[in-house]
């Protein structure tokens, strides 16, 4: 691309942004791409009425002296061009970290987000390129991705973030920077194969390039065309996480096992949700997903500590790291009171006897033997009661173990109970024989559970 051209790309790219007279942070690394990016918007600033440019730079640490050459030269830079200059040194990152390049792009971000905020910068400014875009889509493939992952690289995010050089190859800013005489710095980390991207970039996209040179065009071509498709299937997949996931907190949800049944939109939901929920994963999780569906007992294991449990209606997904604590509330009498570990509001309201119409979401039971002082917590192994329309006591537990529920279900149940400890209620399942509505009955209370929210 002659550098003509280059220019003519930004200044199109600038053309189709809401605002004019803007104020620019730049994200410069050091790298062939940002100082090539900086250079060029410092060229292009009367042209493209800029009103005010910066340069951010952080300092992961991670290499020493090197690292410090950087921060240096990115500094000499934006003096160089006239920039005003922000720098963040980080000291707690290390390379041997797994999560290191998720760690460093979110302690960069939230800088730069930081920044923005404070100095009222329209926009963000990163050097994405389009090899860029090819290696993110062929990541995404490699690692398994759903239509939402094959999407292209957003060139306008929503929280103010512009990739302007979308449209531009590594190599033709390479041959600009050439051209001009510009300098810039070389990441030794580039060549570290223990990060899988510098393994697509240096390794995969070369041998890619070498059968068709024109690939990285088509790649992000693929990425656009997937962009387009997702705005279609993005509402059939809000929808059918809305019907189907039920949330309880971060580290507990559940999903009906009849929405897997329509598998190419459940599929796409899947990725979405355990991506959201921060559930580590590839595609071959989701097709065990699909595989074991109609099991009602087992357990498929995720990486960092999730699983999931097939039960009778619903797959259970658990973080078994950080396992729920016991559960213990005061319910206000009367009033609503939030249970948020569990994601539902309670609501205990007092009236007249009334016709009882069956409801598993809701209880009626006599007042006088129930009292005003009610609590809901976590179920105990020694919690005793007498299921309705039977006679004799028996063991919560063992009880929901003849109606099928399975042992992980089990320690997810909460229930209802007096100010002696008595079990009134298990929630959608029996209220306590000793509590019900009979013809002597003058007052009952109304228990009653909603959901707070039910979609990610």
């Amino acid at each position: 691309m002659h550098p003509l051209s280059i220019y003519s790309s930004l200044i199109e790219f600038f053309c189709y942004l809401p605002k004019k007279d803007l104020s620019l942070l730049i994200a410069v690394s050091g790298g062939s791409d940002s100082v090539a990016l900086a250079y060029i918007l410092h060229e292009l600033s009367e042209n493209l009425q800029l009103k005010k440019l910066a340069i951010a730079h952080v300092n992961h640490g991670l290499r020493g002296e090197e690292s410090d050459g950087d921060e240096q030269f990115v500094r000499e830079l934006a003096e160089k061009i006239g920039c005003e200059y922000f720098s963040k040194r980080l000291s707690d990152l290390s390379l041997d970290s797994s999560s290191l390049e998720e760690s460093a792009r979110n302690e960069r971000y939230t800088f730069f987000q930081q920044l923005k905020k404070e100095h009222n910068f329209d926009f963000i400014v990163t050097a994405h390129t389009a090899d860029d875009q090819a290696e993110t889509v062929l990541f995404r493939m490699i690692r398994g991705s759903g239509i939402n992952g094959l999407r292209s690289i957003q060139a306008l995010r929503d929280d103010g973030v512009i990739r302007p050089l979308l449209s531009i190859s590594k190599n033709e800013l390479l041959s600009w920077l050439d051209q001009k005489g510009y300098t810039f710095r070389v990441d030794s980390t580039n060549s570290d194969f223990r990060f899988r991207r510098n393994y697509l970039r240096h390794k995969v996209l070369p041998a890619i390039l070498e059968m068709d040179q024109s690939a990285v065009k088509k790649i992000a071509a693929i990425a656009e065309e997937a962009d387009n498709i997702w705005r279609v299937v993005q509402e059939l997949v809000q929808s059918w996480i809305k019907e189907n996931v039920i949330v309880s907190n971060e580290n507990y949800f559940e999903i009906k096992k009849n929405g897997l049944d329509n598998k190419t939109v459940a599929s796409e939901a899947l990725y979405q949700l355990l991506k959201y929920r921060k559930v580590d994963f590839s595609k071959q999780h989701i097709t065990n997903l699909f595989l074991n569906s109609s099991r009602t007992s087992g357990q498929i294991l995720f990486p960092q500590g999730w699983s999931a449990y097939p039960l009778k209606t619903t797959i259970l997904f658990q973080n078994e790291l950080e396992k729920e604590t016991k559960i213990f509330y005061q319910l206000k009498n009367p009033g609503k009171t939030e249970i948020k570990e569990r994601n539902i509001r309670i609501i205990v309201t007092e009236s007249v006897p009334e016709k009882i119409e069956k409801n598993s979401d809701c209880a009626i039971l006599d007042k006088e033997k129930c009292g005003d002082f009610l609590i809901f917590r976590t179920i105990c192994p020694d919690d005793y009661f007498v299921p309705l329309g039977r006679t004799k006591k028996i063991n919560a537990l063992t009880f929901l173990s003849k109606q099928g529920m399975t042992k992980i279900e089990r320690e997810h149940v909460g229930v209802v109970v007096d100010s002696h400890n008595n079990l009134l209620w298990i929630p959608g399942i029996r209220i306590n024989d000793s509590c019900r509505v009979t013809e002597m009955t003058t007052r009952v209370i109304n228990i009653s559970f909603q959901t707070l929210c039910n979609i990610v």
